[in-house]
């Protein structure tokens, strides 16, 4: 099998339409072509080896959606140094964490990052350089041993220095060592990332993924071939543009940025706007696909859009984590187009995706590639044949990928990734998300799964949103509770909820304690954050408990 490589097919789409837009607000900027892409990452890598970063260096960027987030990428892609995306709402104890576990040869934040996000990073990283986000880009040190001025820039990048002038098309250079596809053979060890991804996912706790520069071309091809399943492209017609709404620090949005760029698409950037301006824009700019992550589906329709004029948008697709199908009908209301689902992690794609009009809107959908099993015991991790269970997934995307070599022993098995997710399978495979593994607990002699009480509050007319967490009480007690969101012209009591629970839920389920809330708390990544929640319970059991006492 041959994949192709990402600088390569980047460089054959030279003389092709625009690739990024970049946009403040819904005002756009400028347009980069793919050429001018190339020769900015081309001349960014030109500095950073004048700085002293080379292959095997890891080079931090903390940075808003941008096209030189994008070209800074590509450079370190082809310097062979490792690229580490910094989240700027990440605490200063994980940046401590994050910064101190990289040895950084030097990080990146762009002009817009200021107040405590940049502070944190000057007083925890020894060489920081700003970088320019308008027309013209420049990297300049503000905590630095030496000096590097624009202008050194505009030389590397054989460009006047006087006028910062348009980037010439014989310049592109971009990865001409390392052209055309790659074999299997040429797979680079994961020793030598290109990309350093600090995941929390579902658990709360930062792991670092690597991936080489192979794993990202197996990856990107994978994708693109789950992206076929969205027909967007009619016979005769360009391909459609792409509205980027998520952040490209994380794995998600770049990943779909670099996906479209391989396409030969468009890609609008936008910055610092609100979910209706997302579908406004994509409206404007006729984008048939729009993804976005739950939390921006939940803040779109809260935003109570009204009447969409007709539009070119043909589908919507959330991705990252698992969706209720409340959240799926009301969208699918509200913007008058079929909502899809796919489930998938920073550390591979799990080859699930929903779509076609007899997948359940609450399933993530069917095996697309690859091989899925639901393990619920030895025996089935040997015929993977149970129809419940965690979901193990094995196929060129998924392989030990994990900075720590005991979490790779406990999580890759055999060629196997265990996700740490619970699914059900019916009968015509579509699957069904029940909740982590690693939240089961035991109640009353039974498992409990939290997924499974959300489900039954979701059916309340009056609950919004609600999340289930286990509290740890005195002696090491466990017990469930539940954070409730209710709708705004709700009158319901924490009484009257739970009463309602034990006439439609698992007796033995019942929460120990219920809290109503205004929100689900998230994680830097943008997902729910579980042991925010049971820290909010816990907090709110205790408070009550010392005003009993």
């Amino acid at each position: 099998m041959s994949i192709p490589d990402l600088l390569h097919v980047l460089r054959s789409h030279d003389g092709a339409a625009p690739a990024l837009a970049m946009l403040d607000g819904l005002a756009e900027e400028y347009r980069w072509s793919y050429a001018r892409l190339l020769n900015t990452a081309h001349g960014f890598r030109r500095v950073l080896e004048a700085s002293g970063a080379g292959a095997g260096s890891t080079i931090c960027v903390m940075a808003g959606n941008s096209p030189q987030f994008i070209a800074l990428f590509l450079a370190c892609v082809d310097l062979g140094a490792a690229f580490a995306p910094l989240h700027r709402d990440q605490s200063s104890a994980v940046l401590q964490d994050i910064l101190a576990g990289l040895d950084a040869t030097l990080v990146i934040v762009d002009e817009d990052v200021q107040g405590a996000a940049l502070n944190s990073v000057l007083r925890l990283a020894t060489r920081v350089w700003r970088l320019r986000l308008r027309r013209t880009p420049w990297l300049r040190p503000v905590l630095s041993g030496g000096a590097h001025k624009p202008s050194a820039y505009a030389a590397a990048m054989g460009e006047p220095a006087s006028t910062g002038g348009a980037a010439r098309a014989d310049r592109v250079r971009l990865g001409a060592d390392n052209a055309g596809p790659c074999s299997v053979g040429d797979m680079a060890d994961a020793s030598a990332p290109v990309l350093i991804l600090h995941s929390s996912g579902s658990t709360g706790a930062p792991k670092v993924i690597l991936y080489s520069r192979w794993r990202l071309n197996v990856f990107l091809h994978w994708q693109r071939r789950l992206f076929d399943a969205f027909p967007d492209v009619p016979a005769g017609c360009a391909p459609s543009p792409r509205v980027n709404a998520l952040p490209l620090a994380h794995f998600g949005g770049l990943s779909f940025v670099l996906q479209a760029l391989l396409d030969g698409r468009l890609v609008h950037l936008p910055r610092a706007i609100a979910p209706r301006e997302y579908l406004v824009l994509a409206l404007q700019v006729r984008c048939q696909l729009l993804m976005f992550v739950p939390a921006l589906y939940e803040a779109l329709v809260d935003d109570a859009i009204g009447a969409l004029p007709p539009s070119a948008l043909r589908y919507c697709l959330t991705m990252g984590e698992a969706v209720t199908p409340q959240l799926i009908a009301l969208v699918t209301r509200t913007l008058g187009v079929r909502v899809f689902s796919a489930y998938g992690m920073s550390e591979g794609l799990s080859g699930l995706s929903h779509h076609g009009d007899d997948t359940p809107p609450d399933s993530c959908g069917r095996l697309r590639f690859g091989e899925a099993k639901l393990v619920d015991s030895d025996a089935d991790a040997e015929a993977g044949e149970a129809t419940e269970g965690e979901l193990w997934v094995r196929n060129d995307t998924t392989f030990p990928c994990y900075r720590d070599d005991s979490l790779n022993a406990a999580k890759f098995v055999d060629g196997w990734y265990r996700t740490g997710d619970r699914f059900r399978r019916d009968a015509l495979g579509h699957h069904f998300f029940l909740g982590r593994v690693d939240a089961m607990c035991v109640v009353n002699g039974r498992n409990l799964y939290p997924a499974d009480v959300e489900r039954v509050f979701l059916r309340h007319r009056d609950v919004a949103d609600c999340m289930a967490a286990i509290l740890t009480l005195d002696k090491g007690r466990r017990r469930l509770g539940v954070l409730v969101c209710l709708r705004a012209d709700s009158q319901a009591s924490p009484t009257t909820l739970i009463d309602w629970y034990v006439e439609h839920g698992a007796l033995h389920a019942t929460p120990a304690w219920l809290v109503l809330g205004k929100g689900i708390p998230r994680n830097a990544a943008g997902k729910r954050d579980r042991l925010a929640v049971a820290t909010i319970l816990e907090e709110d059991y205790r408070r009550c408990l010392r005003k009993v006492s």
